[in-house]
């Protein structure tokens, strides 16, 4: 089921790099921008994978990086609030808890504490939930539990969890 979960992501994630990869143009003739070419890599992975929401959501919060690479916060929570909505009406924990942390990561970048502590909390309890979490969205929630932490006063606790975060995401240590 694993195999076939990565083999589904891999393909997809081929087409949205043929939307950046395309020589798309807006409806003037001019290329798209970078904004424009990751609105239109949501259409594609939305209309064409929308029987598999789990795949939606995962999707979109890989894509929304490329709004933070791009420098527009605002833009990338946006993505990540619209891919955590389609994985809770899909109950796919896994992606609730990626859209989450990656969330709250970029509340922490701008200083939205109390948010970036919901989502946490929020990330926390759809792994809670999980069967078999994934260690890369362990790792990436413990990343955002550990900022935050450090921010609010708790730099030992948060420094601790970020350790935790780097032993999972180099394979020395147990993701529990």
């Amino acid at each position: 089921q694993d195999a076939e979960r990565a083999a589904r992501l891999a393909n997809a994630m081929t087409e949205v790099q043929a939307v950046f990869a395309g020589d798309t143009r807006d409806p003037d003739g001019k290329p798209l921008t970078t904004a424009g070419r990751i609105g239109l890599a949501e259409r594609v992975v939305t209309q064409r994978y929308r029987s598999e929401p789990w795949l939606v959501a995962g999707l979109m919060a890989d894509l929304s990086g490329r709004y933070y690479e791009a420098g527009d916060l605002h833009a990338q929570r946006s993505m990540l609030g619209r891919a955590r909505t389609v994985a809770l009406e899909a109950n796919a924990l896994r992606e609730l808890a990626l859209a989450d942390c990656l969330r709250a990561i970029n509340y922490w970048l701008e200083d939205i504490l109390d948010s970036a502590r919901t989502d946490v909390n929020e990330a926390k309890a759809a792994l809670t939930r999980d069967r078999r979490p994934d260690p890369e969205v362990m790792a990436i929630c413990l990343e955002a539990e550990g900022k935050l932490l450090q921010a609010t006063g708790s730099p030992d606790s948060g420094v601790a969890l970020l350790k935790r975060a780097v032993a999972i995401g180099e394979g020395d240590a147990p993701s529990q």
